[in-house]
């Protein structure tokens, strides 16, 4: 759904505790806390405000490992052509 895409998805965090057993992870790994952030959309429909809190409130867990992935930055078709990049 359109409103969804624009206006709620882009200011949603949902923050998840999950165990992630791996099997055969070094122990030097064991017990360690990774965050994962997706989809963070850095671009004009996100403020820089909810992004700066986002990041805090992801630093207060303190976790040892940082991923991001999903979609990192949103543009807009002439923004994409003057990074050379294929809408």
């Amino acid at each position: 759904m359109i409103v969804d895409t624009f206006f709620i998805e882009p200011h949603w965090l949902d923050v998840v505790r999950r165990d992630l057993p791996i099997k055969n992870l070094p122990s030097h790994w064991h017990g360690k806390l990774l965050a994962q952030l997706s989809d963070v959309h850095v671009g004009r429909q996100v403020s820089d405000s909810y992004l700066i809190r986002a990041f805090q409130r992801v630093a207060a867990i303190g976790p040892d490992i940082v991923a991001v992935t999903g979609d990192f930055v949103t543009c807009e078709r002439r923004e994409a052509r003057s990074l050379s990049i294929k809408p």
